[in-house]
């Protein structure tokens, strides 16, 4: 079983590769009944910091839920909804 560092590391290296550098992994939480790490994703730049929703990986590091780009973006607008264009 991975430990809290390796989830966030795991959830950190995804989400830099995939979905861009304004957006970065939350503490991670085990879920002991479900056996998985749940680690939330949030908005971060200058000019806000908020959560945008959640990336679930099992207890051996394998990511079993991520949102999309364009779900995390529609997020970001709808909590953020000023004509500032949040890229993701």
């Amino acid at each position: 079983m991975i430990d809290r560092e390796k989830a966030y590391e795991i959830a950190d290296m995804y989400l830099i590769e995939y979905v861009g550098n304004l957006v970065g992994p939350g503490e991670p939480v085990f879920d002991s009944k479900l056996n998985v790490w749940i680690i939330p994703i949030f908005h971060m730049s200058k000019v806000a910091k908020f959560p945008l929703g959640k990336m679930v990986l099992d207890s051996e590091g394998k990511i079993l839920y991520v949102p999309t780009e364009e779900e995390l973006e529609e997020i970001g607008k709808r909590k953020f909804p000023q004509k500032i264009e949040l890229k993701t």
